[in-house]
């Protein structure tokens, strides 16, 4: 019963894994561990982790709801990781630099900016 229950859970677990795209830390500090191209792991890196935002909740579903039987909402979860990770990331890249200075001052307002600066 014991080992029946780990086995269930690690093939969930590995599943999950398998569905999410590779970090900083093994796609590229490992590259250079060994000596590899860095700028193209951290290339592929970062094209892996956009990208992963559209494509995680659809392999999520695919692997977990068909071979596990557990329900995820596609639909929310794609729209909450494009809310949260991708209109930031767009508004960040899009507006000018000068909209953010009132929000920078407003964030800054009743702390030691010196302490920011040193």
């Amino acid at each position: 019963m014991g080992l029946a229950f780990i086995l269930e859970y690690f093939g969930t677990g590995l599943a999950l894994f398998s569905c999410m795209p590779t970090t900083l830390s093994s796609g590229v500090a490992l590259t250079q561990l060994v000596g590899g191209n860095s700028a193209l792991a951290l290339t592929m890196t970062v094209i892996s982790n956009l990208l992963g935002i559209i494509t995680v909740p659809f392999w999520i579903s695919k692997l977990l709801a068909a071979g596990f039987g557990v329900s995820i909402p596609v639909r929310q979860l794609f729209w909450n990781l494009t809310l949260m990770l991708l209109v930031p990331l767009l508004f960040g890249k899009v507006l000018p630099f000068p909209y953010f200075r009132p929000l920078k001052a407003l964030l800054l307002q009743g702390s030691n900016t010196a302490d920011l600066k040193g």
